[in-house]
């Protein structure tokens, strides 16, 4: 087993913290329509929102996807924060926030790339 590290927990934390809104967004139809529409967020978006959010859940998941799961996390959480911010939402903000912040550690976690691995394949 890989030992634990700080970006490593960075980035597993982001993954699972997007995989749930991925699902969410994906599969609660009711409520999220009706809070896309109180925000004038075009109808439908939530299921590509969930999409992306589910994708880049995988992406940070897999070791040698991750450097992609963080450009596409970091776009969703900034996304996400600059709408909150918006809508004054302004403590679940600062949990998004948090996460971004989370992936500056995950950066760490991203394997080395070993030339000698691929010299061999």
């Amino acid at each position: 087993m890989p030992e634990m590290s700080l970006p490593l927990i960075a980035a597993w934390a982001n993954a699972a913290f997007l995989g749930v809104a991925g699902i969410i967004n994906w599969f609660d139809g009711q409520k999220i329509r009706a809070l896309y529409r109180r925000w004038r967020i075009p109808a439908r978006s939530y299921r590509t929102v969930g999409f992306l959010e589910i994708a880049a859940a995988m992406f940070l998941a897999v070791p040698h996807l991750r450097a992609w799961g963080i450009v596409l996390a970091a776009l969703i959480l900034f996304g996400s924060t600059v709408l909150l911010l918006k809508h004054r939402r302004y403590a679940y903000a600062m949990g998004v926030i948090v996460m971004l912040a989370m992936l500056g550690a995950a950066v760490f976690a991203i394997p080395t790339y070993d030339p000698m691995l691929y010299a061999r394949l």
